[in-house]
C-alpha cells in the first residue's frame, strides 16, 4: 500500500517536472533574448556575454545549424558597432558559409550577410574587396526577391560608391544605371494601402548599434508634436555604437519646446533605438548657399 503511494507519488513529480520542463523555452532562446534586452538598454558587455553562451548552445545542435549563423551574425553586429573589425571578420566568415549551405541562393539572408560583410570592408577602406563582395550580394538579392526590391537598388548605389572612391567615375555611372532606370539612392516602402512613402537618402541612414535608422521617419514623428516649426535629424559618432541620433528642433514663433517633453513624446510613438540621445532646440538650422539644410553634428550641436 506504502509502496504502490509512493510510486503514484513519483510518477505525478515526474509528470510535473516534464510539463515544467517543456513550458521552459529553450536555452539558445533564453539567452538571445537576454542578449537582445541588453543591447536595447546599452549593456554591450552583458549583450556580448549573454551572446558567447547562446552560441555554445547553439553549436549543441551541429556545427552547420541556423541557429550558430544567427548568434554569429549579432555577435558581429556588436563588435562592428564597436570598431571590433578583427574579431567580426571570422564570424561574419562562418555564418556565410552557414547560410550558404543550408539556406541556398534563393533565402534573403545569404545576400544579407554578404551586404555585411561588404560593409565591413567598406569601413576598414578595402574598397577592391568590398566592392566583389557587394556585387555578389547584388546577385544574391536580385536572386533572392527580384530585381526591383529596393534592396536591390541600395546595393547598386553602394557598389557606386565603392567605385567612385576608387576613382572608376565611368564604372560607376554605369552601375547606377539598370535596365534604363537610374537608382538615386532614395528609400522608400510601400505600404498596404497602395500609397509609397519616402523614408529618405541611402546615405542618411544612421546605423546605431548595428540598427539602420533612416532621419526622415524621425523628423516626420518630430513634425508632429506641437510647436515644432522645423527639425533635423543627424548622426553623432559614438564610440560604443558607432553612432547615436541627435535632432535639432527650430520652434514656432513665441512657442517654446522643451527636449525632455519631446524626447518623452518620441519614446511613446517610436521603437526606443529611434529616439534621439540628444536634442537640441535652435533659432534656426544652418544651410548651404544653395539652401539646404547642413546635417552635420558638430554645427548642429554648436550653440
Amino acid at each position: 500500500m506504502i509502496a504502490g503511494t509512493w510510486i503514484r507519488l513519483l510518477l505525478v513529480a515526474t509528470l510535473c517536472l516534464s510539463a515544467c520542463a517543456a513550458a521552459q523555452p529553450p536555452v539558445w532562446d533564453k539567452h538571445m533574448d537576454a542578449a537582445i534586452a541588453a543591447n536595447r538598454q546599452g549593456r554591450y558587455a552583458d549583450a556580448e556575454s549573454e551572446l558567447q553562451s547562446a552560441r555554445q548552445e547553439a553549436e549543441r545542435f551541429g556545427p552547420d545549424d541556423p541557429r550558430v549563423s544567427s548568434t554569429l551574425k549579432s555577435l558581429v553586429t556588436i563588435y562592428y558597432s564597436q570598431g571590433r573589425f578583427t574579431e567580426a571578420e571570422p564570424l561574419q566568415r562562418r555564418a556565410r558559409a552557414i547560410d550558404e549551405k543550408t539556406l541556398g541562393a534563393k533565402d534573403s539572408s545569404v545576400a544579407d550577410t554578404l551586404t555585411n560583410l561588404a560593409a565591413l570592408y567598406l569601413r576598414q577602406g578595402r574598397y577592391a574587396e568590398a566592392g566583389r563582395i557587394f556585387e555578389r550580394a547584388l546577385d544574391e538579392w536580385e536572386r533572392a526577391v527580384g530585381p526591383d526590391d529596393p534592396r536591390v537598388a541600395s546595393a547598386l548605389n553602394v557598389v557606386a560608391e565603392v567605385l567612385r572612391a576608387q576613382g572608376k567615375y565611368a564604372d560607376a555611372t554605369a552601375k547606377a544605371l539598370k535596365n534604363g532606370w537610374l537608382y538615386t539612392g532614395d528609400v522608400g516602402k510601400r505600404e498596404a494601402d497602395g500609397y509609397y512613402y519616402h523614408l529618405g537618402r541611402r546615405d542618411d541612414m544612421i546605423i546605431t548599434g548595428g540598427l539602420n535608422v533612416y532621419p526622415a521617419e524621425v523628423e516626420n514623428m518630430i513634425y508632429t508634436y506641437p510647436g515644432v516649426q522645423e527639425c533635423i535629424v543627424f548622426a553623432i559618432a559614438d564610440a560604443k555604437r558607432g553612432a547615436v541620433i541627435g535632432a535639432a528642433i527650430v520652434p514656432r514663433p513665441g512657442i517654446n519646446v522643451n527636449e525632455k517633453e519631446v524626447s518623452a513624446f518620441l519614446r511613446a510613438n517610436l521603437a526606443n533605438f529611434k529616439v534621439p540621445d540628444k536634442i537640441v532646440v535652435r533659432e534656426a538650422l544652418p544651410r548651404t548657399s544653395s539652401g539646404k539644410t547642413i546635417r552635420d553634428a558638430e554645427i548642429l550641436l554648436a550653440q
